[in-house]
């Protein structure tokens, strides 16, 4: 005989916690991968001006995210970051654009996303 207070599984129960963890999965990962581009582009703004290659606080700023949110969201955050530097948005140190790859500072950038995947 069973009573209500067993935990099994039937019925509504069971689409609730699918139902859960999807909301989780589509609400929290974009916010997630947003605010980690925030923090990139915020850490790109903070440097000390060197020729050729400033010094900026992203590196740190990308181990970070790849040690908290993990590799899936990690190289999502650093690939969508590289993404809107490519399409001219200023969220480089010195700016945005293509060309910005092939500067100084573009190993540096390409190697971010090799972090941020490998780590």
């Amino acid at each position: 005989m069973l009573n209500s207070n067993t935990n099994v599984i039937i019925g509504n129960s069971w689409i609730e916690s699918i139902s859960k963890k999807w909301t989780n999965a589509i609400v929290i990962t974009p916010i997630a991968i947003l605010l980690g581009c925030i923090l990139l582009i915020i850490s790109a703004k903070i440097k000390v001006p060197l020729y050729p290659v400033p010094m900026t606080l992203q590196p740190l700023a990308v181990l970070m995210i790849s040690m908290l949110f993990g590799r899936n969201l990690a190289s999502a955050t650093v690939g969508l970051y590289i993404f809107q530097g490519l399409l001219g948005l200023p969220v480089f140190a010195y700016g945005g654009g293509f060309m910005y790859i092939f500067g100084p500072t573009g190993g540096f950038i390409i190697g971010f996303l090799l972090a941020a995947i490998f780590l």
